[in-house]
């Protein structure tokens, strides 16, 4: 959905849970075929749930980009991002994903992904933000793909019991 990002533009990436870690910055450059490249600059927290995570049990990550629009009908969209997790002497990339509906033109929306991650051991595991992409079906396009690649990122960390 490059008209979507770029057109648009990207207003904050935000994981929602009691668990919220701290904001970390990124800038990306996104790009789409008949859009060209842009620099977009996000703010982002992630958080995980359960707000008080132990090792061996499911904790959910989830990000939500805000501010999101396009000038023409969007019939459905889906959003994938990476975030990789480093901790206990390993990194995992993790990927996120959501979908959605129709959207008006120039209707501000959000997109959520999400991803369950099953740490295997306690300690302080760092997140850092990776890959975006959105694609979605417009009117008057078809399938229109933004891709977006970090320039520069903040990281977080989730403390697990």
């Amino acid at each position: 959905m490059s008209g979507l990002l770029i057109l648009g533009g990207l207003g904050a990436v935000a994981i929602n849970s009691a668990a919220r870690a701290n904001a970390a910055p990124a800038s990306y450059v996104c790009s789409a075929p008949g859009f060209g490249s842009r620099d977009i600059a996000v703010n982002g927290s992630f958080t995980a749930s359960p707000s008080s995570p132990t090792a061996g049990s499911p904790v959910i990550l989830r990000a939500v980009v805000t501010g999101l629009s396009f000038p023409e009908t969007i019939h459905s969209w889906r959003v994938t991002a990476e975030v990789s997790v480093s901790g206990a002497g390993k990194t995992v990339p993790l990927p996120l994903a959501g979908s959605g509906g129709s959207q008006v033109p120039n209707q501000v929306f959000n997109a959520a992904a999400q991803v369950a991650w099953t740490p295997s051991t306690s300690g302080s595991y760092t997140i850092r933000p990776g890959n975006v992409s959105i694609t979605a079906d417009v009117s008057n396009r078809g399938t229109v793909t933004a891709s977006c690649t970090p320039k520069m990122t903040g990281t977080q960390t989730i403390n697990i019991s």
